[in-house]
């Protein structure tokens, strides 16, 4: 399992940032995660 995070927006207090999970190469799950840091 392998679990990769990219910021597609940032700011002072609010992170917006984008994931994928995948198994052997493979895709299994993807998301968009907004995070208040503070």
């Amino acid at each position: 399992l392998r679990f990769e995070l990219a910021p597609l927006r940032t700011g002072s207090r609010i992170w917006k940032m984008g994931g994928t999970a995948t198994v052997d190469g493979h895709l299994a799950a993807e998301a968009v995660l907004v995070a208040t840091i503070g």
